[in-house]
């Protein structure tokens, strides 16, 4: 699509959006009806889509794409109307009488770009909040996955053709984008792309949500069960291949069980990836990153690789002993079946070292010690997790998600979508009888901290 034909196209959403339609509750669902149905006419288009793109199986489709955009179409069919609703504030003495709303609504014409990985999740997603909040949207999904960014564009074309506009394409059409000025970015990516994504965001004072990544921890302490450890890490670090945002990074294992977990780890291992590599495993995306993760192997001390077939893309499970911190492998986000594992003997040796790196995405702590609990989530800062699993906490739409710092900018997931996607207008309603005569010049009150004691 060229600069005109993308411009001719935004300001058609413009005028929707200026028409008033959005705003109304009625509509709103209605949009979020049809999506849904259209999603389930398509079933089998989205499954054959993401087996084309990623090898993704339906089983893990259904179960970590489809099936969470389909719980948060559910709950905002739910919870629209209250989600809608001003909102009561506290007044203060001075705004007596009257009462204090905040009156929610939507920005306008919003830009959402989405990543490769989990291309139909990390779409709807956020668009389903959106439109949810009364915008319209333009989708700007990944180059790499094009078999499903094309069934997305025809599900969103019969659904929403109205409200949202598909732009299918790679850097120029990405670039082309973030040269116009919307109301509201949202961006899942990169680190690194998503400073890009911001310096064009200042260019033209526009508010944004960047979903990035970085290095995620797990941490198990020695009072972890090493069997239900190994086996709900693997879980995390396994599906998609790897290729989570959230997935464990690296492994940091208390010294006294580190021979039993890795003999826990290779065990559970060989049982998940004993099926059908070739019906249940995701590959990773292509050479370029298959070639990514080979070079972080390099000068590496591997304790054990799993034996499956790569002809098709895909990339062994690799256990890593010891890395050294200044490696690629510690240096950059793996994204893909690597766990490098570290030993520890105290947690204040874990809390130190976490503290002068980036704050994570995610962080996941395996301890059966209250205290170690507490002193975890008490020092260390990191976007969300779960304590005794992995990539759980993603897994409801009442929980927002969202990282801090390098990791990111914002929170979504079901109401907190709504939130991120709505301007809030604070109005104080004040009645026309009653006042505070003393607030009007000329001020003739002699005492200089009235309105301190007043407001505290």
């Amino acid at each position: 699509m060229d600069n005109a034909s993308l411009k001719q196209q935004k300001d058609r959403l413009e005028r929707m959006f200026a028409s008033g339609k959005t705003k109304h509750w009625d509509y709103r669902i209605r949009q979020l009806r049809a999506l849904k149905k259209s999603l389930i006419e398509h079933k089998p288009d989205i499954y054959a889509a993401l087996q084309t793109d990623l090898n993704k199986s339906v089983f893990e489709a259904s179960m970590a794409e489809l099936g969470l955009v389909l719980g948060e179409i559910h709950l905002a069919e739910k919870k629209l109307r209250s989600w809608m609703k001003p909102r009561r504030v506290k007044k203060s003495l001075p705004q007596f009488p009257g009462k204090a709303r905040q009156y929610p609504e939507p920005y306008g014409v919003v830009l959402i770009m989405s990543p490769w990985n989990y291309p139909l999740l990390l779409s709807l997603s956020p668009l389903i909040g959106a439109i949810a909040a009364g915008n319209c949207v333009v989708l700007k999904p990944s180059v790499d996955s094009p078999r499903t960014s094309r069934v997305m564009k025809q599900i969103l074309t019969e659904a929403l053709p109205d409200t949202v506009l598909v732009v299918e394409g790679g850097r120029e059409e990405n670039k082309q984008l973030l040269e116009l000025s919307f109301d509201y970015i949202f961006f899942t990516g990169s680190t690194n792309v998503g400073k890009v994504v911001m310096r064009s965001a200042a260019d033209h004072l526009t508010p944004l949500t960047l979903e990035l990544g970085g290095k995620s921890p797990a941490i198990v302490d020695r009072s972890a069960d090493p069997a239900m450890t190994a086996k709900r890490i693997l879980f995390g670090k396994l599906m998609n291949g790897g290729q989570t945002c959230v997935a464990p990074d690296y492994l940091w294992v208390h010294e006294s069980i580190k021979d039993e977990l890795v003999s826990r780890l290779i065990s559970q291992a060989k049982t998940m990836l004993s099926g059908d590599i070739a019906r249940d495993y995701v590959r990773v995306i292509n050479q370029k990153h298959r070639d990514r993760l080979t070079d972080y192997l390099k000068h590496q001390t591997i304790l054990w690789q799993a034996d499956i077939p790569t002809e098709a893309g895909h990339f062994p499970l690799t256990l890593v002993d010891q890395p050294d911190w200044d490696s690629r492998l510690m240096q950059e986000e793996i994204f893909g079946p690597i766990l490098p594992i570290i030993t520890f003997d105290s947690i204040d040796q874990v809390i130190d070292k976490q503290k002068s790196l980036p704050k994570p995405l995610a962080l996941y702590l395996f301890t059966q010690d209250k205290s170690v609990e507490k002193e975890v989530l008490e020092q260390i800062s990191f976007g969300g997790g779960c304590i005794n699993d992995s990539l759980m906490q993603l897994s409801s739409a009442h929980l927002p998600f969202g990282g801090v710092g390098e990791s990111g900018l914002g929170q979504y997931h079901g109401p907190a979508s709504f939130d991120t996607f709505s301007h809030f207008k604070s109005v104080l309603h004040k009645r026309r009888w009653g006042d505070i005569p003393f607030k009007y010049l000329p001020y003739r009150s002699p005492d200089q901290e009235l309105w301190h004691r007043i407001l505290r």
